[in-house]
C-alpha cells in the first residue's frame, strides 16, 4: 500500500535579497512554496500555510494568523521576537550550515575592534585629538599574527 503525503504548504516572508534564487538553485521551487514580498498582505496564504520561512521579526506577527502552522524556519540565528508570541504549538528551527563564514567574520572584526580599541580611537578622532603615538595615547595591542582565533 502506498500512502500519498502531500507536500506542506510553505510561505516565505523575507527581506533577504537573493533568497528566492538560493532556494531555486537547490531545487526548492514549485507551487507548494509561495513567496510574499514585505508589505504584501499574506492573510489568504497564511490560512493554508504549514511552514513559515523568514526573519523572526517579520514572522512573529503572522503566527496567530496561521492556524495550520507546524514549523517556522528562521532565516536568522536569533529569534528573540518569537519569545513574545504566546502560541507554542509549532517547531522553530534556524538555518544551519550557512552562517559559519559570516559569523566567523563578525567575530573576527569584533575581536579586532577590541584589540585595537577602535571605539576609543573613534571618540578621539571625533574630538580631533591626535596622539603622537599609540603608546602616548595609552593604546597597546597585540599583532594579529601573534593571535590564534577559534570560532565555535
Amino acid at each position: 500500500t502506498c500512502v500519498y503525503m502531500p507536500r506542506p504548504a510553505v510561505l516565505v516572508v523575507s527581506q533577504i535579497a537573493g533568497l528566492r534564487a538560493a532556494f531555486e538553485a537547490r531545487g526548492l521551487a514549485g507551487p507548494w512554496i509561495r513567496w510574499t514580498e514585505t508589505g504584501e498582505d499574506p492573510a489568504l496564504q497564511l490560512q493554508s500555510c504549514d511552514v513559515l520561512v523568514g526573519e523572526p521579526a517579520l514572522l512573529a506577527p503572522l503566527v496567530a494568523s496561521a492556524p495550520r502552522l507546524a514549523w517556522l524556519q528562521s532565516t536568522f540565528a536569533g529569534c528573540n521576537q518569537l519569545l513574545d508570541v504566546p502560541r507554542r504549538d509549532y517547531t522553530v528551527t534556524r538555518l544551519a550550515g550557512c552562517f559559519g563564514p559570516d559569523m566567523g567574520e563578525y567575530c573576527t572584526l569584533h575581536i579586532l575592534a577590541l584589540e585595537r580599541q577602535y571605539e576609543e580611537q573613534r571618540r578621539m578622532q571625533s574630538r580631533a585629538e591626535w596622539a603622537a603615538s599609540r603608546a602616548s595615547a595609552g593604546f597597546t595591542y597585540r599583532r594579529l599574527s601573534s593571535l590564534t582565533l577559534g570560532v565555535l
